[in-house]
């Protein structure tokens, strides 16, 4: 239900001239909304992950900052943007950080599945940000990076 009411929200935040986008952005998660069934119990989501957030020392995690956008969810949305944003064009660098991430925390086996979903997810929450900033940059950007990401889900899906 919150990922609907979210969408809404977001959705009145870019024009109409991209209703057409709005339109398949809904139909993917109408199509995939047994994806959104998930088991596991909600845990704090960082919603913002990126390495200036992360503190290290040597190697070592030390601290983590920057929590404002926090909230309950699914870890696997915190996962997915955090590949999204941090390894962009880097995907040993993903694979290492997921390989990480299992030794501590839980993947579910439909990860693959959901990853798709969660990334156009993210993206839509990008494009709104940047209408919501009035940032033609980043719009521009995360419009483009939203296009593709749907196109590629059509074409995977």
């Amino acid at each position: 239900d919150f990922i609907y009411y979210d969408m809404k929200l977001k959705f009145r935040k870019i024009p109409n001239e991209y209703d057409y986008l709005k339109k398949r952005i809904k139909e993917i998660i109408d199509d995939n909304a047994s994806l959104l069934a998930v088991k596991p119990e909600p845990c704090l989501l960082h919603k913002d992950y990126h390495s200036s957030h992360i503190i290290t020392d040597n190697g070592n995690i030390e601290g983590i900052i920057d929590f404002e956008w926090a909230m309950a969810g699914h870890n696997e949305i915190d996962i997915v943007k955090s590949c999204l944003w941090m390894f962009e064009g880097k995907p040993e660098l993903e694979q290492v950080f997921l390989e990480g991430y299992k030794r501590y925390g839980k993947i579910s086996k439909e990860f693959d599945e959901r990853k798709g979903l969660y990334r156009v997810l993210v993206l839509l929450s990008a494009l709104s940000f940047s209408y919501e900033c009035e940032n033609k940059k980043w719009r521009m950007h995360n419009l483009k990076r939203l296009n593709g990401e749907v196109n590629e889900y059509n074409k995977t899906n």
